[in-house]
């Protein structure tokens, strides 16, 4: 077995799970000896990661820890004296420090996010929740407890955890384009953070070679040790990955090593006793299965004649080439029923190179054969399951195709800045066109235009 054997049994696996994958590159011996993107798709677009914010987070901290700016051990209440609730505070809270909060062993029920982006103050928001357990015997995946880390780095340095990695990490990492939204001048901490799959990748090896890169140390071997460890037993939480103990926004493997991950599929594995990174993004709902294929990657690796040698692959998803000199509509305006991206009128145009959809503000421009890239806004058009503020414009990037007949589009979206693919059908019928679709980009997670029809204007 060589490389691009393993690498397209991976893929075969992962599509076989209905999961889209978008790229994916493995270090191993400190050597990049995969990077494979599945075009349009780049190994280089930065995108939401969703909760593999909460390990950048962490990082962000450690850099503090080691510059003796903030301890581990600190009491939540002694960091934010200022801001407890007028009524006093409980025991419980009493007794919460920064380790909880970065093991998400706060002794909290459940999530406290919501409350907090949805508050003038998120640090006295948080601080008014009681946990209803003892800080340190009670794990609940809380990422209110990963803001509120954030929240401490930006009180106790007056900068975001972002401007902290951009100071003191990710310079020597040769990390250049990223974002992270932020809440009342907080980085979000546990999402909101956007960065590329070659770039992620980068994180997992600073963390394999214990926190030394490009010969500089980086980050300490203690933290590293903290933020890596089985801190909190989360026995019971789900799949296999997820109950093999939790550091300091880190997940155990049960197979060995450990991860960040986020939501529909992105993931950075660091397996210290194989000395290999896997870094992957992907959308998708079976991340069990997608780390199950990814285990399976390593083991046939350790297989290959050639696993010391540089290699790059490219995988496609093959569009339809449609012929748009057939469509009989070009030029006719409609007025739109309500709809995910929130326009008033719908247009189509021949354009030099294919066509144009107007959809108000938006365009969506297609190309026959190939993928092109777009952008569209609107108040309901925003990533899913990042918890937005009401000052939050953020657009949705995608690479567009179409299959088009005389009377029809359908359209499919991919998602370029989250791992977000939407499918939108159009049939024009007698003045009218009725628009549906499906996808995860619009208001309340979904793209959903089942059945609405659209007057000729």
């Amino acid at each position: 077995m060589n490389l691009k054997e393993a690498s397209d049994i991976f893929v075969n696996r992962v599509l076989e799970l209905g999961i889209s994958l978008e790229g994916f590159t493995v270090y191993k011996n400190g050597r990049n000896i995969i990077s494979a993107q599945d075009l349009p798709y780049r190994l280089d677009d930065a995108k939401h990661v969703y909760s593999l914010s909460k390990s950048f987070c962490s990082t962000a901290f450690g850099l503090l820890y080691d510059r003796g700016i903030i301890d581990v051990n600190e009491r939540i209440v002694d960091i934010f004296p200022e801001k407890l609730p007028k009524g006093g505070i409980g025991e419980k809270m009493s007794q919460m420090t920064v380790s909880h909060a970065l093991s998400m062993n706060t002794g909290h029920e459940k999530c406290v996010m919501h409350e907090m982006v949805t508050s003038d103050d998120p640090a006295a928001a948080f601080l008014r929740h009681e946990p209803e357990y003892a800080p340190g015997t009670h794990f609940t995946y809380n990422t209110g407890a990963t803001f509120l880390v954030s929240a401490c780095i930006t009180k106790r340095t007056g900068l975001t955890a972002h401007e902290v990695l951009q100071k003191y990490l990710f310079p020597s990492l040769g990390i250049e384009n990223t974002f992270w939204k932020e809440c009342h001048g907080i980085s979000e901490g546990g999402v909101g953070f956007s960065i590329s799959c070659k770039d992620a990748a980068k994180l997992g090896l600073l963390y394999l070679q214990n926190g030394v890169y490009g010969g500089k140390r980086l980050l300490s071997e203690k933290y590293i040790g903290l933020a890596t460890s089985a801190v909190s037993d989360n026995g019971g939480n789900g799949n296999p990955d997820w109950c093999a103990g939790y550091g300091y926004q880190f997940w155990k493997n049960y197979r060995g090593g450990y991860r960040a991950d986020g939501a529909f599929g992105q993931a950075v594995l660091v397996l210290p006793e194989r000395d290999t990174v896997i870094a992957f993004f992907s959308e998708g709902d079976d991340f069990q299965g997608l780390l199950d294929a990814a285990f399976a990657l390593s083991d046939n690796i350790e297989k290959c004649a050639d696993n010391n040698t540089e290699n790059s692959f490219c995988y496609k998803y093959e569009p339809v080439i449609s012929d748009t000199d057939m469509f009989l509509h070009y030029g006719e305006k409609y007025l739109l029923d309500k709809n995910g991206p929130g326009s008033d009128t719908l247009c189509v145009n021949k354009t030099d190179c294919g066509l144009e959809i107007n959809l108000g503000e938006n365009t969506v421009k297609i190309q026959n054969g190939a993928w092109m890239p777009g952008i569209m806004r609107g108040e309901n058009v925003k990533p899913t399951l990042a918890y937005f503020t009401a000052t939050h414009d953020e657009p949705y990037e995608f690479y567009a195709c179409a299959d088009v007949g005389e009377n029809r589009i359908d359209i499919t979206l991919l998602g370029k800045n989250c791992p977000n693919n939407s499918h939108i059908s159009l049939v024009f019928d007698g003045g009218k066109v009725n628009i549906s679709g499906t996808g995860k980009f619009c208001d309340n997670c979904n793209f959903v235009l089942n059945g609405k029809i659209s007057e000729l204007k």
